[in-house]
């Protein structure tokens, strides 16, 4: 039944070897026709008809009632367990048992040429002594590429997975490196190289993003003014486990916007050329005010808030609140008609 039998190991090559029928007779000629089955001069009147090998065989050894099924045998391996074993192995005499074996006629070792050494495994008799192993020794080659296949095969199926594995970790790893680290990083340096080049702009960015803030809470407050209840619990739920302190580049951002806001602020359209001069010069920190400066036509007004002392005194800390509103009104006028607010002073 290991013939044909659905087994992951399957025999494929029996043989025999006696070193002392070897040396006494000399001949191995001998030795091969010695072990080919059904012979008359063992069996006598037990031996079966060679006519009807092997369906005599398998009518007494692979009966259909009994209660595990046995395969047949083919006529192919019959008439080479029937004929003389000529083929060599390893000081053995043995022949195929393999109906996939191609030539029955072959002298060379057909496990040889047709297995690989992981292919294949031999068993020998191991209790047994010195004596009878010099009389008598067997050799079971069995065909174990079932079991090969099988490994081979989920081999394949473990890179497979691993390779994926790593594909998507890296996906997930390069994903999350863009969105925590790379992208906010070229944003920064996006706003250092606009600052760089126009540094009144920055206080303009920090108006942009400050607006873009204020849509998004409006954008957010009007989907959840359309949700019923229920939603509207979930979704807050959610927002709010997803809500966690920025991140450390968002803060960075939001910070050059800052600060480049209020070097614009404090040094005005005059002192810009003095920023964008030693923002350009990377290859020292120190700061270089004392840069150049050029002629240009200009109307310079003047605006005073009257009675300011007692503004003060009235008002007290509040008095920076009127400061702001005040400088809020006049910077926006300037710029309504293209001026540039140069410094706020007393």
């Amino acid at each position: 039944n290991h013939i044909d039998g659905d087994f992951s190991w399957r025999l494929f090559w029996v043989g025999f070897k006696s070193d002392t029928l070897q040396s006494s007779t000399g001949s191995s000629s001998l030795l091969s026709s010695f072990a080919q089955l059904n012979q008359d001069r063992y069996l006598g009147p037990h031996a079966v008809d060679p006519s009807s090998i092997p369906s005599a065989w398998d009518a007494k050894h692979a009966q259909s009632t009994w209660e595990a099924t046995i395969a047949t045998m083919s006529d192919a391996v019959a008439t080479r367990l029937t004929s003389p074993w000529i083929e060599e192995c390893s000081d053995y005499f043995g022949v195929s048992v393999s109906k996939d074996s191609e030539d029955a006629s072959t002298t060379l070792c057909t496990y040889d040429q047709e297995l690989r050494c992981s292919e294949l495994q031999a068993i020998l008799p191991v209790t047994r002594t010195t004596t009878e192993e010099d009389r008598l020794s067997l050799m079971f080659i069995f065909d174990t590429r079932g079991n090969t296949n099988l490994a081979a095969g989920l081999s394949i199926i473990q890179t497979v997975f691993i390779c994926l594995a790593v594909g998507v970790g890296s996906l997930l790893f390069s994903n999350d490196a863009n969105q925590l680290l790379l992208k906010p990083i070229e944003r920064m340096m996006s706003k250092m190289e606009t600052i760089k080049d126009d540094p009144l702009y920055a206080m303009k960015m920090g108006d942009i993003e400050f607006r873009l803030e204020e849509i998004k809470q409006a954008k957010l407050k009007e989907q959840l003014a359309n949700m019923n209840r229920c939603l509207r619990w979930f979704y807050m739920s959610y927002h709010n486990q997803k809500a966690k302190e920025p991140m450390e580049t968002m803060i960075l951002e939001k910070t050059i916007i800052k600060l480049g806001g209020l070097l614009a602020l404090g040094f005005g359209e005059a002192g810009a050329e003095i920023i964008g001069h030693n923002m350009r010069g990377g290859h020292s920190a120190g700061v270089n005010a004392m840069i150049p400066g050029r002629k240009v036509d200009a109307i310079i007004g003047f605006a005073n808030i009257r009675n300011f002392t007692d503004a003060t005194e009235t008002l007290k800390e509040k008095v920076m609140l009127f400061v702001n509103q005040i400088g809020e009104i006049v910077h926006g006028c300037v710029d309504d008609y293209y001026g540039a607010p140069n410094k706020n002073i007393g």
